[in-house]
């Protein structure tokens, strides 16, 4: 009977734990700020994004924030901004993947209305030698009277090792993850294909805390 008794403990102490894990992500954090910096292949500072939380709600496990994104240059001249949803949900966190936009078609896009499945899961649990979900995307506004649609594709996404990343803003254990991006964006018919493999450091628990591609990386420099 106290074997019985003390199994119902430790798991609702689990059940305790899953819902409070979802509380420490670095994006579900009502008002929290976050500064990632961008740099070239070069290793050099191009402009900063700057995620501000709001709109924070918690219901059955489940938490769920809005996040504001602004991209400026490294004049701190504003280039672009949209608004994305981030959720963790039964220890698995899923973000908005027009956070993966870059800053260029931003800012000729505005009033951008997406459809499909938009989002991308990291589940708290991953381990290396693990594949993740794919997702996919496609986005459509106006754009000076011209019709412009933006497909997105992430696939092929593995969890290939654990790694320690340090910025100045901290120190985290993160799972290293590889994918491949494929962008098209269409304006009057006419398709721009992009193709990019790249990588992201996720630490559980507090989200992407590194990404880098062949074009560049980004980092989280700050958080306020």
């Amino acid at each position: 009977m106290k074997k019985v008794v003390l199994l119902v403990l430790l798991a609702c102490i689990a059940g305790i734990v899953e819902a409070q894990s979802c509380d420490h992500y670095l994006f579900l954090q009502d008002g929290k700020t976050i500064e990632m910096t961008t740099y070239n292949r070069r290793g050099k500072a191009t402009g900063v994004n700057t995620y501000t939380v709001n709109e924070v709600r918690s219901s059955g496990g489940k938490r769920t924030g809005n996040i504001t994104m602004v991209m400026a240059d490294n004049k701190g001249r504003e280039s672009a901004a949209v608004t994305t949803q981030f959720t963790c949900d039964g220890g698995t966190y899923t973000i908005d993947m027009a956070s993966f936009i870059p800053a260029g078609q931003l800012e000729q896009m505005k009033d951008l209305e997406s459809t499909g499945d938009f989002t991308l899961s990291y589940p708290s649990s991953m381990k290396p030698g693990d594949t993740l979900d794919d997702g996919e995307m496609t986005m459509e506004a106006v754009t000076s009277g011209i019709r412009a649609e933006i497909q997105m594709n992430i696939t092929d996404r593995k969890v290939v090792d654990k790694e320690t990343i340090t910025t100045s803003a901290g120190s985290w254990e993160c799972m290293k993850i590889t994918s491949n991006m494929n962008m098209r964006v269409r304006m009057a018919g006419i398709g721009i294909p992009v193709n990019i493999e790249s990588t992201e450091w996720f630490a559980p628990g507090v989200g992407i805390v590194q990404s880098e591609s062949k074009h560049g990386k980004t980092a989280i420099t700050a958080i306020r």
